[in-house]
């Protein structure tokens, strides 16, 4: 039983209707940033496999919050402290029903480079919110994803001014901006 939901019904509408606008059940695509899985349970509902790459790094309690801009949702964050390995546990369980999905655990910066160019339809992102964490990851990974797949990921918001941030500097303004916050972008052909 999945203890650590943190997202309301907005987040699983929004990113449902990502995956329904944006993604095919024929695609191969990678998930960076996975926590106890609330993504992919639902990602991996609209593509052939999904690869999900996290450390599930134990400084996670502290580095959740840097880069957020909102008092509120700081305050929220803060009165619950995450256990980790229990996130990674929920993982497991979530990835042991799917045959869909490969766990890697490790940092993805160590994993991008594993990773051949074009090989990917899509990928989300979904891990750190800082601009200095999020734009190499976007420059990383933009290469693995074929042209024409899709590049999408989390925490579009004023909230995380990060995030917008390094997105609009490597891709301009997402094609398209959900309820969850989700974004995306289809790579140039």
């Amino acid at each position: 039983m999945n203890n650590l939901i943190m997202r309301d019904e907005l987040y699983v509408e929004g990113l449902d209707r990502f995956c329904r606008n944006w993604l095919r059940p024929d695609y191969v695509a990678a998930e960076i940033g996975v926590f106890a899985g609330e993504g992919s349970a639902i990602l991996s509902k609209h593509v052939t496999r999904l690869v999900c790459i996290d450390s599930w790094s134990k400084s996670y309690n502290s580095e959740i919050l840097v880069g957020c801009e909102n008092a509120q949702l700081i305050q929220d964050i803060r009165s619950v402290t995450v256990d980790i390995e229990q996130a990674e546990r929920e993982f497991d369980e979530l990835a042991a029903k799917l045959e869909n999905i490969i766990k890697i655990k490790a940092p993805d910066n160590v994993i991008v480079g594993l990773i051949a160019d074009s090989s990917l339809d899509a990928i989300y992102v979904d891990a750190a919110h800082t601009y200095e964490a999020v734009l190499p990851q976007l420059i990383a990974w933009r290469p693995k994803v074929r042209p024409g797949g899709v590049i999408a990921g989390h925490d579009y918001s004023s909230d995380w001014p990060g995030v917008v941030a390094a997105v609009e500097e490597v891709f301009g303004r997402p094609q398209e901006i959900f309820s969850d916050t989700s974004w995306a972008v289809r790579q140039s052909a």
